[in-house]
């Protein structure tokens, strides 16, 4: 099934909620990739008001890069496809 079947799908069936993946809070991008570091690599390239924030790995990166960490150890990676997200939304009738 295709991600516009499932979409007009969900239309069809009444339903209010459609699967969606986060933005990236500083270049508002879709994040198709999560990942998690060590609290103490993303506190020394995350700014403290930026830090509650999510972020891609495209501008993790940028920031490391930047201040001239290596921010590649024990980083972790999770892909976000969207097929899975469908499996997993919990979906709601409309009232």
């Amino acid at each position: 099934m295709t991600q516009q079947e499932i979409l007009d799908l969900i239309e069809e069936t009444n339903y209010s909620k459609v699967p969606t993946r986060p933005k990236c809070q500083n270049c508002k991008k879709v994040m198709v990739l999560y990942f998690i570091v060590p609290n103490e690599l993303w506190y020394q390239l995350i700014k403290s008001s930026e830090r509650s924030m999510e972020i891609c790995i495209d501008c993790f990166a940028s920031k490391g890069d930047e201040k001239m960490i290596d921010w590649s150890k024990d980083i972790k990676f999770y892909p976000l496809p969207f097929v899975k997200q469908v499996e997993v939304q919990e979906v709601t009738p409309k009232e």
